[in-house]
């Protein structure tokens, strides 16, 4: 099965991957503040800086205080086909997410995650997963870097290091973060040597759930948003593993809104 870290799509018991949903099962718990102080022999000094200082350019500690995040716009694929996307996570105490997808044939997918479990809207099904907590990184690196950035920097078990391979990103400077552990996680992430933004991720979503070798997500950052002192990305280009291409455009964010998440599994369908 292929995979996708920005939306993942549930069905039938499985994770199948492409454009469509990020579904994810753990509980964040709240990190410490980032703290250069904390990288390890498996953190090359000069990267965990360039990662440092990009969290400082997408907000920095303003990102402190966020336990909640909403965001809303518009998918487009290559077709030209829309559909309207709304994203909404809440890390307060146990995970939570939220994903309603508007087909352009009027059908409403809605998917909801409570802790551990998966309310699917496709089925009438309800499924417990387990999913490490690098999985739910893999998901908002698409459309919350500096949350990543800034557990990662907060986390000395995480490798930050050079790319096994060059990437031709000009004006970028690209390090690789690696986790050790029972699921695969590794995101190439390429940021801006001048504006300190990210640029592009090449995200690795080989995991338990899909054992292929290989499976690689490209996107790209085209433009940021900043509300309220923090920064995300506003248009984001998506490349699936099987070559499709659809553009995301996030053109509403609430920070710490008050999500309900809870009463709408009822309505999951």
């Amino acid at each position: 099965m292929k995979s996708a870290s920005l939306f993942r799509r549930v069905a039938q018991k499985q994770v199948a991957f492409g454009l469509a949903w990020i579904i994810v099962g753990v509980t964040l718990v709240a990190t410490p503040r980032w703290s250069l102080g904390q990288s390890s022999e498996k953190q090359d000094p000069a990267l965990v800086k360039i990662l440092a200082d990009s969290l400082v350019a997408l907000g920095g500690a303003k990102w402190d205080n966020v336990t909640s995040f909403r965001a809303s716009g518009t998918e487009t694929k290559v077709d030209g086909t829309t559909a309207q996307v709304i994203l909404a996570d809440d890390w307060s105490n146990q995970l939570q997410s939220y994903r309603e997808h508007d087909n352009p044939n009027g059908a409403t997918r809605k998917y909801i995650q409570i802790g551990n479990t998966v309310y699917l809207s496709s089925a009438a099904q309800i499924i417990p997963t387990k999913l490490p907590q690098q999985d739910f990184m893999v998901s908002l690196i698409g459309y919350l870097p500096a949350v990543v950035i800034r557990h990662v920097l907060a986390d000395s078990t995480y490798e930050i290091a050079p790319t096994y391979e060059r990437l031709n990103v000009a004006g970028s400077s690209c390090l690789r973060i690696e986790h050790p552990g029972p699921v695969h996680f590794r995101i190439r992430l390429c940021i801006s040597n001048s504006s300190h933004l990210p640029v592009a991720a090449f995200v690795d979503l080989d995991n338990h759930l899909n054992p292929n070798v290989g499976v690689v997500e490209t996107l790209q950052y085209l433009d940021f948003n900043t509300a309220n002192g923090l920064v995300t990305p506003l248009h984001v280009s998506v490349r699936s593993p099987n070559g499709n291409i659809s553009k995301l455009d996030l053109t509403k964010v609430e920070v710490n809104p008050v999500l309900n998440i809870q009463s709408t599994i009822g309505g999951a369908r």
